[in-house]
């Protein structure tokens, strides 16, 4: 049966090729024949309007940020936060936004970009609110309250290590402000989607069963992280939060580079896959190995895991479309990554387009859905969209991705803010 498969997938790509190269012979004839992706005009929008466009949309009101109080907890309510590194060091900055990346663009932008750990957005959304304008020093004056306690277990042959979670009471009594009134606008941020029992005691309000006060009174913190759902299912007061990415950590002018850099790219590469084979999302191993199968048998399509990051951005730099299957859960990172680096994500799943939407508003506009009866002829879907509207999805990605980054140094309309005015209106 292994023989059989790879004689198809040997035959498939050969015939793959030929039409290839059949259709680059017949391109002067028969442009369709190239196909709409490479033929499709340059960017749309003036690269000096869409860097304009960008300062003004990052560009914020001090006094119309929401408010937001921060309890003074010690460093041992965290596993890690970056604060006792000099501020604007590069030992910091690697430890909020990881290692950088020297990226390179077709129209001769370089952008030094970062390649961030995503269960780092406790730290880093700490070490911003430290700084934050719209932060206030009594809680009369707080929309919000902000409970600086992050971390999560690691385990070892199933016994904890590395840092101990803090006692919920302990924790609870450095609260003076946390009330069955004001707990609606408490709080917490995590790192993880909370998938495994990672999660401290003090986000997981069913382990103070025996306590039904205490229970009630988690149960009603606001908890931020990847991904609705976890830990506590079933409830309203969870957000999402979208992953770190590689333009998190830059400044204005290179954040706004970037995006006229993405928009004008030259593309070579119609579709790249990026992903293992595994998923507990009911079918999603099996998804992904179907896509796989298909990817690989069509010469426009690029798939492996790459795991480091020059090669992962570089790879969607230069692609059109990135696929993004669900795996253990709906989300992906790659999702955002793409979006920030110009590939137009391509989603399978309805859930999918129900992200982050604080971030992320009107997903029709950024990424391609593709139904059930499509995603078996995948690779000929997506060659039948059209130049203009590949410029379209461009075009929205670029003058929707402030929302995803995170602007280093003060305050501006990007993933930091956007987050907190989501918070502020779910709260009112």
């Amino acid at each position: 049966a292994s023989h059989r498969a790879r004689v198809h997938g040997s035959l498939m790509r050969a015939i793959g090729m030929m039409r290839h190269l059949a259709c680059l012979f017949l391109a002067s004839f028969l442009p369709a024949c190239f196909g709409a992706w490479k033929a499709a005009p340059e960017s749309l929008t003036a690269e000096y309007a869409l860097e304009t466009y960008l300062t003004t949309q990052f560009a914020v009101e001090p006094e119309q940020l929401p408010k937001v109080y921060v309890y003074n907890l010690t460093s041992e309510y965290r596993d890690l936060d970056c604060e006792h590194l000099a501020k604007g060091s590069e030992e910091k900055h690697e430890c909020l936004y990881g290692k950088k990346v020297q990226t390179h663009w077709t129209n001769g932008a370089e952008v030094v970009l970062q390649d961030p750990l995503w269960w780092a957005i406790p730290r880093v959304f700490y070490s911003h609110i430290l700084e934050y304008q719209g932060r206030v020093h009594t809680p009369e004056e707080a929309d919000l309250f902000f409970i600086p306690a992050f971390g999560y277990r690691r385990y070892d042959k199933g016994h904890e290590i590395d840092w101990s979670c803090p006692d919920v009471n302990t924790l609870l009594s450095k609260l003076p402000y946390l009330n069955s009134e004001s707990a609606s606008k408490h709080f917490f941020v995590f790192g993880k989607v909370g998938i495994g029992g990672y999660e401290c005691d003090f986000l997981r309000p069913k382990t103070q069963k025996d306590n039904k006060e205490v229970e009630s009174l988690l149960s009603d913190i606001n908890m931020l992280a990847l991904e609705t759902g976890w830990p506590r299912k079933n409830r309203d007061n969870q957000f999402g939060l979208t992953y770190p990415n590689p333009a998190w950590g830059l400044s204005v002018p290179d954040a706004t580079k970037l995006v006229a850099a993405a928009r004008g790219q030259k593309k070579d590469i119609l579709v790249s896959a990026n992903y293992r084979w595994h998923g507990k999302w009911t079918h999603g191993k099996e998804l992904r190995r179907n896509l796989t199968m298909k990817c690989k048998e069509d010469v426009d399509c690029d798939f492996s895991f790459r795991t480091d990051a020059p090669s992962t951005i570089n790879t969607q730099q230069r692609s059109v479309f990135c696929l993004q299957p669900p795996g253990d859960t709906m989300s992906r990172k790659s999702i955002v990554d793409s979006i920030v680096l110009g590939c137009i994500p391509v989603l399978f799943n309805v859930e999918q387009a129900k992200l982050w939407p604080w971030h992320v508003k009107e997903w029709n506009k950024v990424s391609v859905m593709l139904a059930p009866e499509q995603q078996g002829d995948f690779m000929n879907a997506l060659r039948a969209i059209d130049g203009e509207t590949i410029n379209q999805y461009r075009d929205n990605m670029a003058q929707e991705s402030h929302k995803l980054m995170h602007i280093k140094d003060s305050d501006h309309n990007d993933w930091f803010v956007a987050t907190l005015e989501g918070l502020q209106s779910a709260t009112q």
